[in-house]
C-alpha cells in the first residue's frame, strides 16, 4: 500500500512538472532601434528607456498575448560576429540567445533568439549619393559596399514614391530584416518582422551610417509565435501512461505459492 502511494504522489509531481502550458499568437513591438555600423542593434522603449520595448495597443494582439497592450518587456542587444558562442552572426544558426523577456507575466517563457537571415536586396545599388535614388531599388550591405558589412547584413533596403500620380516623387524607404527561436520552455517557436521606415531614401541612411558609426529610428516589430505540434504523445501522457502500467502491477493480486 505504502508503495501505492508513492506511486499516486509521482503521479501528481510529473503531472504538476510536465502540464507547462504552451504559448502561442501574435503581438507587436514598438520603440527605437539603434543600429551601429560594427554590428550591433541596441534597443530603447517609446520613453528612451534602454533594452525595453512597448506592446502596441494599437495592432491586433492574439492568443496568449491577448490583454497584454502597454506592457514593458526587455529586449536585449544584439550583436554580429563571426562566433555563434557568443554572438549572433548573420545567415548562421547561433546558440540559443535570451532575446525577449516578459517581465510583467514571469509566467510566460522567454524568447530565445537563433536565427537571423540574411537579407535580400543585393549589394548594386547600395550607395550613399543621394543623387542616384530611385522609386524601386533595394540594398543590402555586403563586402565592399559603404558601409561595409563583410558577414553580410539582415536588412533589406527598398526606395518607395512617395506619391502616387503624374508626378510621383522619390523617395520614403524602409527597412525590413527577420529573426526567429525557440522558446524557453521548448514548447513553441517564434519568428518576428522588423520594419523601420524613413521619410527619405535608403542612401540618405547609408549616409548618415557611414559619417555616422550609427542610425537610429522607431520600429514596428510584429512577432508570432507558434505552438509546436508534437509527433509523439506528449512527456506527461507518456509518464501517466507508464506510471499507471506500475500501479497495475503493484496492484494485482499476490497469490501465496502451495
Amino acid at each position: 500500500m505504502q508503495r501505492i502511494c508513492g506511486v499516486v504522489m509521482l503521479i501528481g509531481s510529473l503531472s504538476a512538472s510536465l502540464s507547462a502550458a504552451t504559448i502561442s499568437g501574435q503581438f507587436t513591438l514598438d520603440g527605437t532601434l539603434i543600429i551601429t555600423s560594427t554590428g550591433l542593434m541596441e534597443w530603447a522603449s517609446n520613453s528612451s528607456s534602454a533594452n525595453e520595448a512597448t506592446i502596441s495597443p494599437v495592432n491586433p494582439l492574439s492568443g496568449s498575448f491577448v490583454g497584454l497592450a502597454n506592457q514593458t518587456v526587455f529586449i536585449n542587444t544584439l550583436t554580429d560576429g563571426p562566433n555563434p558562442v557568443i554572438d549572433q552572426p548573420i545567415g548562421t544558426p547561433f546558440n540559443n540567445y535570451n532575446f525577449i523577456d516578459f517581465p510583467s507575466d514571469p509566467a510566460f517563457p522567454e524568447l530565445l533568439a537563433n536565427f537571423i537571415p540574411l537579407g535580400t536586396g543585393g549589394p548594386s545599388d547600395c550607395s550613399t549619393n543621394i543623387a542616384l535614388a530611385g522609386a524601386g531599388q533595394t540594398c543590402t550591405l555586403g563586402f565592399g559596399t559603404n558601409p561595409s558589412a563583410p558577414g553580410g547584413s539582415p536588412f533589406t533596403f527598398l526606395n518607395s514614391e512617395t506619391s502616387v500620380g503624374p508626378t510621383p516623387v522619390c523617395c520614403i524607404s524602409s527597412a525590413t530584416w527577420n529573426i526567429g527561436g525557440v522558446t524557453s520552455d521548448g514548447l513553441s517557436t517564434w519568428t518576428a518582422a522588423i520594419t523601420l521606415d524613413f521619410p527619405f531614401p535608403y542612401q540618405q541612411v547609408l549616409s548618415n551610417l557611414a559619417a555616422n558609426g550609427e542610425v537610429s529610428d522607431p520600429y514596428t516589430e510584429a512577432v508570432t509565435v507558434t505552438a509546436d505540434q508534437p509527433a509523439a504523445p506528449e512527456p506527461t501522457t507518456m509518464a501517466l501512461m507508464g506510471t499507471g502500467l506500475v500501479l497495475a502491477w503493484l496492484a494485482r493480486p499476490k497469490h501465496k505459492s502451495v
